[in-house]
């Protein structure tokens, strides 16, 4: 709100009060954080984010055994079921009780203990490889 006060006939007050916000010492207006913002995250829901496929892609792309085709069936099969199970998710969205219902739903197909294992390495392989290609935390 911005309120003009006279003084006399020739001097005026502007009332206008802006809010400012100190940010490690550094003092701001309200509103210019407000846009800044309001523009970080338009462009963040602009950017693709990279999901479980991408990985996939990433791991056969970048590891020395993927021209085997024993190597090649078995990445391709436990992202496969994984892919059934949760769709093709985000790997920002991922989280532990994704590879605990994993486990259980292989268990429950009737996988041995060992088998549900090697799953679980490949799938971690898989998403560690794409964090480490594309630099995510």
């Amino acid at each position: 709100m911005s309120l003009e006060i006279q003084i006399n006939n020739s001097t005026y007050v502007n009332t206008n009060i802006r809010r400012r916000i100190s940010l490690h010492g550094i003092e701001f207006d309200e509103e210019f954080l407000t846009n800044l913002v309001v523009k970080h995250l338009k462009e963040q829901s602009q950017v693709a984010r990279p999901t479980m496929q991408t990985a996939y892609e990433i791991y056969m792309a970048e590891n020395h055994s993927s021209h085997r085709r024993k190597f090649q069936s078995n990445a391709n099969l436990y992202f496969n079921y994984f892919v059934q199970l949760f769709d093709d998710l985000p790997l920002d969205e991922l989280r532990h009780h994704h590879i605990t219902k994993y486990r259980d739903h292989q268990l429950a197909r009737g996988l041995s203990p060992v088998s549900v294992r090697k799953h679980n390495n490949v799938l971690n392989a898989m998403i560690n490889m794409a964090f480490k290609h594309l630099d995510l935390r």
